[in-house]
């Protein structure tokens, strides 16, 4: 065609027309493009593209699939967790309290030593009554602490086993949502690739006819009016159209364990709150409380409220519940610690916890 198409033409005219069909042949591969029919090939082309987009819409349907599974099965976990989190939570009281009660007794033996009161029931009865009456005291004291002991080991373990189960969820319901995510970024991959080979096949067709009318055309003008100039009329192309998936997005920023800077307030030794004072939430902060705050530059911060948080440090493990917010130096802390969460990691005052780092993870 283009040796036809030069014979027809004046010199100057033949050498333009070649020119810009060397360059469109050159771009697309073009060989005989007359001997071809158009239309026809860049419907191919064109129908190959819609039809891998087609194919990719199936696949995306099944990711979608998988991501509701996904998705269930963590809310799932998460209302395990929950639940788990607040028996944790009652557990861990009951730990420490019994602690308390033991070091009571640790205290009292200390003071007081078994044997040396025994000896004194001995010899300070006045009767053989009095006698059997004083030990049968002993016998119930000592009875006490033994059972006391019994009741703390047996709390410590249903502690540890409670907190191996929610170790357990924590650590699927994370690689769920890590899969999701994955699951969604394929998805979104797919429908992009797809998307913008049929914006590419669409454009490659386009200037191909548009490259075959011209040439056409040209062929027509030669051989009815040679003299006539030729016209580049130029070209456009579409813009890229973008890619969706119908995927929901997630939100990782309150999975896994963590690493930041928690602070401390609250209590008798916080100069700077009220005692009891009240939190974001609601609840009160006193030297007891199981609280922390978060930044209140958190997005969505509010929804924070009332979810545990596991914290450790020194090789110690505390869970609390998130209740309040607050400036924590600009965000640059992760965490504001109340009373009974540094006096859990063997800190009395808010002055003798400080600024130190920690590790954590919200359940």
């Amino acid at each position: 065609m283009e040796g036809l198409l030069l014979t027809a033409m004046t010199g100057s005219h033949r050498r333009v027309i070649a020119g810009a069909l060397a360059l469109l042949l050159g771009l697309f591969g073009f060989t005989g493009l007359m001997a071809l029919d158009p239309p026809a090939a860049c419907a191919d082309e064109v129908g190959e593209a819609k039809g891998a987009l087609a194919d990719a819409q199936a696949k995306l349907d099944e990711i979608a699939a998988e991501c509701d599974e996904l998705a269930a099965k963590a809310d799932r976990l998460q209302e395990e967790i929950n639940t788990n989190t607040q028996t944790i939570l009652e557990l861990q009281q009951s730990v420490y309290e019994g602690r308390d009660s033991l070091g009571r007794i640790a205290v009292y033996e200390y003071r007081v030593n078994s044997f040396d009161a025994i000896l004194d029931v001995f010899f300070g009865s006045s009767s053989l009554q009095d006698f059997i009456r004083n030990m049968d005291y002993v016998n119930m004291m000592m009875q006490s602490q033994t059972e006391e002991l019994a009741l703390q080991t047996a709390r410590k373990e249903h502690f540890e086993s409670m907190a191996s189960l929610l170790d357990v969820q924590k650590t699927e319901q994370d690689a769920a949502m890590a899969d999701l995510q994955a699951k969604r970024d394929e998805a979104e991959k797919l429908v992009a690739d797809a998307t913008a080979d049929l914006a590419n096949a669409e454009q490659a067709a386009k200037l191909k006819q548009q490259a075959a009318s011209l040439a056409q055309t040209q062929e027509e003008k030669a051989a009815n009016t040679p003299a006539e100039p030729f016209v580049n009329e130029g070209n456009t192309s579409p813009g890229g159209s973008g890619s969706s998936s119908d995927v929901s997005s997630v939100d990782s920023s309150d999975r896994g364990w963590q690493t930041g800077l928690a602070s401390a307030y609250g209590g008798v030794s916080d100069p700077t709150t009220p005692n009891p004072g009240k939190t974001a939430n609601g609840s009160l902060c006193n030297d007891s409380s199981m609280g922390v705050a978060i930044p209140i530059s958190t997005p969505n911060v509010r929804s924070f409220f009332g979810r545990g948080v596991e914290i450790s440090y020194g090789g110690q493990t505390v869970y609390a519940t998130i209740n309040d917010c607050g400036g924590m130096a600009n965000g640059s802390r992760a965490l504001d610690l109340q009373p009974g969460v540094f006096k859990a990691f063997g800190f009395n005052t808010c002055r003798a916890w400080g600024v130190r780092t920690v590790s954590y993870r919200i359940l």
